[in-house]
């Protein structure tokens, strides 16, 4: 066997450890964004339970919220900051998943349960009144995204008769 066959050999030995470094690389990599979107998913998770616990767990806090969102001038100051405090927590965490969601982070399955929310809560008086004074500026892409949204909203002929609704809904949670 010559030196040439020897470099032969050790070549070929050489591309088929690259190749094996390769597919493991591959796999780590493939274990890891699963593992990212896994902890993303919690966190969505998390986030959306605290923000629902803080209403929930409340009646006066849950009375006051969908107060808001039906009719934001009926409440009282103190009422109105919180709402605007409670509405810029909403929308805070909506622009870190719209942020998300772009950077591949938050699978579209979540993304559309969330934006259902988002659609809803900019469906309403108090939220389309909250959106359009938000004293908190947000990212211009995540501003112009729900602008976009709200102005679907408007434009829908379903949208009075689904602001009417939740009028009455809440009306009747109130008595």
């Amino acid at each position: 066997m010559t030196l040439q066959d020897l470099g032969n050999i050790g070549e070929f030995v050489g591309a088929i450890g690259v190749i094996v470094s390769l597919v493991y690389l591959a796999t780590q990599i493939r274990q890891n964004t699963k593992a990212v979107r896994s902890n993303t998913s919690q966190a969505i998770t998390d986030s959306r339970v605290e923000f629902l616990s803080s209403i929930s767990d409340n009646p006066e806090v849950a009375r006051m919220f969908f107060s808001g969102l039906s009719d934001l001038d009926a409440l009282d100051p103190d009422e109105r900051n919180r709402f605007a405090i409670m509405m810029a927590r909403f929308i805070a965490t909506m622009e870190n998943y719209h942020y998300q969601h772009h950077r591949g982070a938050m699978d579209s399955e979540h993304w559309t349960r969330m934006l259902a929310v988002l659609r809803w809560f900019m469906s309403t008086p108090g939220g389309q009144a909250w959106w359009s004074n938000r004293p908190i500026p947000t990212d211009l892409s995540f501003d112009r995204f729900v602008d976009r949204e709200v102005e679907k909203i408007r434009s829908s002929p379903a949208a009075d008769s689904q602001r009417a609704a939740f009028r009455v809904e809440t009306i009747r949670r109130e008595e």
